[in-house]
This record gives structure tokens, sequence and C-alpha cells, in this order.
């Protein structure tokens, strides 16, 4: 997503609102790609700072994860918050601005958006995603998805432990 900004920089204009929708198709996050389910919705806010260009934005999409427990494939919404501040070449750009919020550089008239957005859902994106927060999982024994019900495997538990039991056990 690139914007002109050369209005901005010549003070002709102090702010520029753009929204727009990206079509990335997929995210490489922690572990596996995660394929989004919809476009990415970008809103961002575009001032004039003097020594460059201050953007303020969200983006919000939907990813499509398999549970980390249950290997379940759901739908879950992303959504990113983000503030770089861009400016020329040439300029003192420490990794850091005063605030805390990220500087980069900049060529030309324009503004490229898109790494920093893909970085910010990237940040968004769970590290370990779970279909729901108490899922059970999977069986350990027949690998059947605890969620649906109670698997038929037998419950004897670890045959090491079977002596202890006889001793707990009151008959």
């Amino acid at each position: 997503m690139r914007v002109h900004v050369a209005n901005l920089l010549e003070a002709t204009a102090h702010t520029l609102e753009v929204a727009g929708r990206l079509d990335l198709g997929c995210l490489d996050g922690p572990g596996v790609p995660t394929v989004l389910a919809t476009a990415v919705e970008v809103r961002a806010k575009l001032s004039a700072t003097g020594r460059g260009v201050l953007v303020v934005g969200e983006a919000g999409t939907v990813g499509v994860w398999e549970c980390s427990r249950c290997l379940v494939r759901y739908e879950h919404p992303l959504a990113a918050r983000f503030s770089v501040e861009f400016r020329p070449p040439g300029e003192e750009t420490p990794e850091d601005g005063p605030d805390g919020r990220e500087v980069q550089t900049f060529t030309g008239q324009w503004v490229d958006l898109l790494e920093v957005i893909r970085q910010s859902l990237i940040l968004d994106m769970p590290m370990k995603p779970l279909c729901r927060e108490d899922c059970l999982g999977l069986c350990q024994e027949c690998g059947g998805n605890l969620n649906q019900g109670s698997c038929p495997c037998a419950r004897g538990g670890d045959p090491r432990w079977q002596a202890l039991g006889r001793l707990l056990d009151p008959k």
C-alpha cells in the first residue's frame, strides 16, 4: 500500500487519511504460515512532522489457524495498530523515536506501508492458537478429539502406579 506524501512534505496539507483493502493471502508468522480468510482492511492517518511523515493506523483481517491442541481449523479475527515515522535519507534516524515509535527511511514522494502492516499483523498473531480456551485436545491413545465427547479408550492410567492405587483403594 503506497501513499503519495508530496503534499505533506511541501506543507500544502497537514494531514491525510487513507483507507483501503490489501489481499495478502497469507502471513509468515510464528510456526506455519497463516492463511487469511479475508482481505486486510487498513485505515491510517498521515501527518507532517517537520522532519518526515508520521503514520498512525490500524489493520484488521480474519486468519485461519489450526488449534495447537485438537488440530481443528478455525477462523479468528486479527487486529493490529501501528505507529511509525518515515524520514527522508540523511535525517538522523535513531532506532526508535523519542516516544518509542519506530522510525524508518523513505525516498521519493511515496511511503510504502505494506511491510509495516504485515509486521504489525504478525506481532498480533497468537503464539499457540487455540480454537477455544477450554479445548481438551486429542486422546493420547486413539487420537480422538476430546471436544466431541469422551473416547472409547480404557483409561487405565500408567501401570507403574497400579500398586499404589491398590493401597489407596478402600475395598
